[in-house]
């Protein structure tokens, strides 16, 4: 079979070498949206999962597994739910 072209992501997990913010816009920044598009969507989503902002700032490592599932979460949702 051939390979495959497609990002693959970690999983649920977020990329470890990212913070919270970079997990979640990657794949918008990468279908070329804005800045203040992807801010204002990643805000959007933070509160819908109610999700302290300066989380975003951190690396997977810094956080709670929760708080890693909810920007996960963000993450699946961020092209979906637009």
């Amino acid at each position: 079979m051939g390979r495959s072209n497609r990002l693959r992501t970690p999983g649920w997990r977020s990329f470890p070498h990212i913070t919270g913010f970079r997990n979640v816009s990657l794949i918008a920044k990468l279908r070329g949206w804005g800045a203040q598009r992807i801010a204002q969507r990643v805000e959007e989503l933070r509160k819908l999962v109610d999700l302290d902002p300066a989380v975003l700032d951190s690396f997977p490592f810094e956080m709670s597994g929760g708080q890693q599932q909810r920007v996960a979460i963000m993450r699946a949702a961020m092209m979906v739910l637009t």
